[in-house]
């Protein structure tokens, strides 16, 4: 198995939480995108294992290979291979309709978990690990190359049900932007 190199701009256990929220997401879009193609313990393996391989790019590769070795005797072989086709799909965003329905719920579900209180999270403990000030913070959630990003994301969602939930969070984060910048500047 390959070394996992560690993410110095993540915490401790990102990886692991990351792939654990992904799996409840997946399942509440599971639960209003009904399908009898898909089975919800294969979606929710996949979602915890997506990105396991990250820090070894490209990390949906290495990451199959890694979850089929752990899930090895775990599961049945087919369960296995449903499992690391959704982990090779889940970042192949820009041929989306060629993947499965539950590569393409895990898709929206991974990118939804990087949008809200986690996102605010993630972007302060990238700001504390780099030493920079909260002014630099909101610089960069104000800024261009976060707007960007934000927009590809929503454009990369594949179902109505995501774009509502991102909506949400993206509003949340947006409301908390604008007090965290009336508060760092001082004001009640």
């Amino acid at each position: 198995m390959a070394d996992h190199k560690p993410i110095e701009t993540r915490e401790r256990g990102y990886i692991l939480n990351h792939g654990i929220r992904t799996a409840k997401i997946a399942m509440s879009l599971l639960d209003s995108i009904p399908s009898s193609d898909v089975q919800p313990d294969i979606l929710f393996a996949a979602a915890v294992f997506h990105d396991i391989g990250k820090g070894n790019e490209p990390h949906n590769e290495s990451g199959a290979a890694m979850a089929e070795e752990l899930l090895y005797g775990q599961c049945l072989p087919d369960e296995i291979a449903a499992i690391t086709q959704i982990i090779l799909d889940h970042n192949q965003r820009h041929r989306a309709m060629e993947c499965s329905l539950a590569a393409r719920i895990q898709q929206d579900a991974d990118i939804i978990d990087h949008f809200g209180t986690i996102c605010v999270w993630l972007g302060f403990h990238w700001n504390a690990v780099k030493d920079e000030s909260p002014a630099e913070s909101l610089k960069y959630f104000r800024g261009k190359e976060h707007r960007e990003w934000t927009t590809w994301a929503r454009g990369a969602l594949n179902f109505d049900q995501s774009l509502k939930i991102f909506d949400g969070r993206l509003a949340f984060q947006e409301d908390f932007f604008d007090r965290f910048a009336m508060e760092i500047d001082g004001q009640i």
